[in-house]
């Protein structure tokens, strides 16, 4: 039977950790690697650690979670705060289940932007609740060149997994389609979930609720 040979991890990364090179068998038989943390540390561990993200840095990142778990700013929960922890999970966090879109691509949070503070003082400026963050370059980083502050259908259009459709000789993207014919764009997905066509999902009116004339 032909030997297996091990994964080779080298210059993959995992959240703030980077693959150097092999450190060989550790005392329990696992392969173990040399990792260079994003905070400049250096780190060994091995192939499982990495792969379920059970390590993703030398220490530093449960000590930052820690700290921002302790803010004193006062903004733990606002909606802006959100916005910024999401991001994060999503670039740093492979076991969030979006990951594979963002950091898995080797998307990343710029250093200054990997603290609350840093974040707010580039963006909070402009931001208005119900905002979400979106990437000028779908394929760049999240730092303050590339980022702006966009409603949900700006982001339903940038996205690269946009939908584009044809409706009544009209080709355009479903979130432009929405914005033409006066749907939502949660009323057209659900139209479509349930199977309907695209053209009967827009030229089907909403049904209107009777009003409600109380007891007779």
């Amino acid at each position: 039977m032909p030997i297996k040979k091990p994964q080779d991890l080298t210059g993959k990364t995992f959240g703030r950790l980077t693959v150097l090179r092999s450190e060989g068998k550790g005392k329990n038989g696992k392969y173990l690697w040399l990792c260079r943390c994003s905070c400049g540390n250096t780190k060994v561990t091995d192939t499982g650690q990495l792969n379920s993200g059970c390590t993703q840095s030398c220490g530093c990142l449960k000590h930052d979670l820690l700290v921002e778990k302790n803010l004193s700013h006062g903004l733990a929960n606002t909606p802006i705060y959100n916005v910024w922890a999401t991001m994060k999970q999503r670039c740093l966090n492979s076991s969030e289940k979006r990951f594979k879109d963002y950091g898995g691509r080797g998307i990343k949070v710029c250093d200054k932007w990997l603290s609350f503070e840093g974040f707010y003082e580039d963006m909070s400026s402009t931001y208005i609740t119900g905002l979400t963050i979106e990437r000028k370059d779908s394929n760049g980083d999240y730092c303050p060149e590339n980022c702006i502050w966009a409603d949900r259908f700006i982001q339903a259009n940038n996205t690269s997994r946009n939908r584009i459709e044809t409706v009544n000789g009209i080709t355009d993207s479903l979130a432009n389609l929405c914005r033409r014919y006066g749907f939502t764009y949660a009323t057209i997905q659900h139209r479509l979930y349930r199977g309907w066509g695209v053209e009967k999902a827009f030229n089907t009116p909403r049904k209107r609720k009777a009003p409600y004339k109380g007891s007779q």
